[in-house]
């Protein structure tokens, strides 16, 4: 049956047990911790997650606590003090246990009224390369290709590549919503929808973030190598 995306028979690159995730999660602190704060953002096209942990999966479907995950980071940065700067522990922590749970509380406060706001009254289609990454946009290209390759890309990709321009040019926030939950491997809908709705396009007038995530070209400039390679 013809559908969007790819996939490798026999190469499933993401967990599906425990065991899979710990070590996941084992081989993030080990390697990837060390720089995690300093590259969070940045976006290349040569690398689909360099430092992120890829545990989203494995959190939000529950093969691993939210908590552990913290543990086995925190631990790492003690004991290897001299190699993990505070930043980069910092940012990985916030990421979960800030944000993580902050939108979980957002879904309960708010749910389901929250799925049905539209701020600006947005009603334009979601453009038809969301679905096959075929445009001359190398940002576009390279975000949303990455998501139909490997189901992921991570906050800044999401947020200020694929949500900036759906926010920018006006597109309905369930077209948004819907293509959120239904391309990323980790989108269970407490957490898809109210990052999606709420702080991507600002769609709920500002319950959750003060202002809408709206940027220009240099930002992703500074942040990427996607505009040294588009026309």
């Amino acid at each position: 049956m013809k559908t969007i995306g790819e996939i490798q028979t026999g190469k499933l690159i993401w967990p599906i047990t425990r065991a899979q995730s710990l070590a996941l999660l084992d081989r993030f602190v080990r390697d990837f911790l060390p720089a995690f704060g300093t590259y969070q953002d940045a976006m290349v096209r040569a690398n689909w997650h360099l430092f992120h942990s890829r545990l989203s999966f494995a959190l939000n479907a529950k093969l691993m606590h939210p908590l552990e995950v913290i543990d086995a980071a925190v631990k790492a940065w003690e004991k290897k003090a001299a190699l993990i700067e505070i930043q980069q522990i910092e940012g990985f922590v916030r990421q979960i246990l800030g944000w993580r749970e902050y939108m979980r509380g957002i879904y309960w406060a708010l749910m389901p009224e929250l799925a049905e706001t539209n701020y600006f009254n947005h009603q334009a289609a979601l453009p038809d390369f969301y679905w096959t990454g075929d445009t001359r946009m190398t940002c576009l290209r390279s975000a949303i290709g990455q998501s139909l390759r490997h189901a992921y890309a991570h906050h800044i990709q999401r947020l200020m590549v694929t949500g900036n321009f759906a926010l920018l040019t006006g597109v309905q926030p369930d077209a948004v919503d819907e293509w959120y939950l239904g391309i990323y491997i980790d989108a269970i809908q407490w957490v898809e929808l109210p990052n999606t709705r709420a702080m991507s396009q600002f769609a709920d007038g500002g319950l959750v973030a003060t202002k809408p995530y709206i940027s220009s070209a240099k930002y992703i400039h500074s942040m990427s190598d996607y505009c040294n390679h588009c026309e």
